[in-house]
């Protein structure tokens, strides 16, 4: 009752903690075309674009973790469920959105806390194959909500950051056949341009 008649929110999310008690990166808006480069960058850099840390015991927030909620009874009879047509990466920020564009609040109480076990859904499948995934997720994602002109928008920053992130992981973890992820992604993004120029 606290959620809704008291707070006037959707949506509720604790703290998610890593299970040994430090914080995990959680981007703190969603992206759009015109913001996806330092919405990203929070990927590579992960303190970028977290914010400072609220005091207060509810905070108004624009995205979260899917990993732990609380929803506001009658919710999903108005926005629907998760959309199984995303795979492993932006289900949640797709529902985030989807909360967002239909004029209701999310919070998060800073007092609760949830211990999150991250990365375990995506531990089976490789490095190269997560990557990839992610990046046409993020594809369906510009195309759901911001039509073909966003998902071409999100097509000129997605080479780039794909090169950035591969070279990245080469250097950090000294293997230089992470690069071979490149020419892959480069054939990614032609093959979702070719969908764009089709269809715009």
């Amino acid at each position: 009752p606290e959620l809704t008649e008291t707070l006037h929110a959707a949506v509720g999310f604790p703290r998610v903690l890593n299970m040994d008690g430090s914080e995990p990166h959680e981007r703190r808006h969603l992206p759009n075309p015109l913001s996806y480069p330092l919405w990203s960058l929070s990927t590579v850099l992960p303190k970028f674009g977290r914010g400072r840390r609220k005091t207060s015991e509810y905070v108004v927030v624009r995205s979260g973790s899917g990993a732990s909620m609380l929803l506001r009874p009658g919710l999903i009879d108005q926005i629907g469920l998760m959309d199984e047509t995303f795979f492993l990466y932006m289900e949640d920020t797709d529902f985030f959105k989807r909360v967002l564009d239909h004029g209701f609040r999310m919070i998060r109480g800073q007092s609760f806390v949830v211990r999150h076990v991250g990365g375990e859904s995506s531990s089976m499948y490789g490095k190269s194959a997560i990557h990839r995934q992610a990046m046409i997720a993020r594809g369906i994602y510009f195309d759901k909500h911001y039509g073909r002109r966003g998902l071409a928008a999100y097509l000129c920053w997605m080479l780039p950051e794909s090169v950035a992130v591969s070279v990245i992981r080469a250097v950090k973890y000294r293997r230089i056949g992470v690069l071979r992820e490149i020419p892959e992604m480069a054939g990614l993004a032609w093959k979702m341009s070719t969908v764009v120029s089709v269809n715009v």
